[in-house]
């Protein structure tokens, strides 16, 4: 049987390490602040990340972009929605038909207004990726009561959907549009119209 004694000698001999940072990048670094481990940089060390604050205000200004955009789509506000599309916008949700350029995104919103009123959207989340790719969730309440919408006859009645776009932003533009809207309450409401014919 061992004892503590005989332990304490198969023990390898502890060396004293002089505490200093861990994870420390090299002087060199570019741009440090997204290693993953940049939490063990040296707080006391005054090291400003560069475009650490830079990334920050522009993923909230690229935000406030789309905000901007899904209002003045909303709203059918034309002219501040070719202010926002970049020129050689892409929509990548089309209707059928649709252009996929910023001339078929701007009829396709203009037509919306031909179809329903009171339209309100609520952006309900939104992320990004610190870059230039903006996530959005948002509810959109539209009264259906001006014209046909795909052989659906106008109800009156609040119709309520919920849309996920990726918006990509370049230049303080929108470039790209990426989405997916919860479309079945229209689609059933169209399949019961169609029954009854």
């Amino acid at each position: 049987a061992r004892t503590s004694e005989d332990h304490t000698r198969d023990e390898l001999p502890r060396i004293r390490i002089p505490r200093t940072p861990v994870n420390k990048p090299p002087v060199d670094a570019p741009n440090h602040c997204r290693w993953h481990h940049a939490h063990g940089v040296d707080p006391s060390a005054e090291r400003r990340c560069v475009g650490q604050e830079e990334d920050a205000v522009s993923g909230e200004e690229n935000k406030a972009l789309v905000r901007r955009f899904v209002e003045a789509q909303a709203n059918a506000d034309l002219e501040t929605l070719d202010k926002l599309l970049a020129p050689d916008f892409v929509d990548h949700n089309l209707l059928p038909g649709q252009d996929p350029g910023r001339e078929g995104f701007m009829q396709s919103v203009a037509e919306d207004q031909d179809v329903v009123s009171d339209i309100r959207s609520t952006i309900d989340y939104q992320a990004t990726d610190g870059d230039d790719m903006v996530i959005t969730r948002y509810t959109t309440r539209a009264r259906h009561d001006r014209g046909e919408f795909y052989g659906l006859m106008p109800t009156g009645e609040v119709d309520e959907a919920m849309a996920i776009t990726i918006h990509r932003i370049e230049g303080g533009k929108i470039a790209e549009e990426w989405g997916a809207i919860d479309a079945g309450p229209r689609l059933e409401d169209i399949e019961q119209q169609a029954r009854e014919r």
